[in-house]
């Protein structure tokens, strides 16, 4: 997971390298699946700066 964070210093969707959705109905939202964790972000353009939203399991993400 080290190296996911190292990538979005750079690329803020890297949908090449990892398996990445937008999120509907959120602005500048996506999820990234790493197996059966989820990890949400926001990427803020005019900042351009990555913030992690939340880092949970699979089931209990979306609720």
């Amino acid at each position: 997971m080290k190296e996911l964070f190292l990538v979005l210093e750079n690329e803020s969707v890297p949908y090449k390298q990892y398996d990445i959705r937008k999120m509907e109905g959120w602005n500048h939202a996506y999820r990234i699946r790493i197996g059966d964790i989820r990890i949400v972000y926001r990427f803020l353009s005019d900042r351009n700066e990555v913030l992690i939203l939340e880092i949970e399991w699979r089931g209990r993400v979306y609720k």
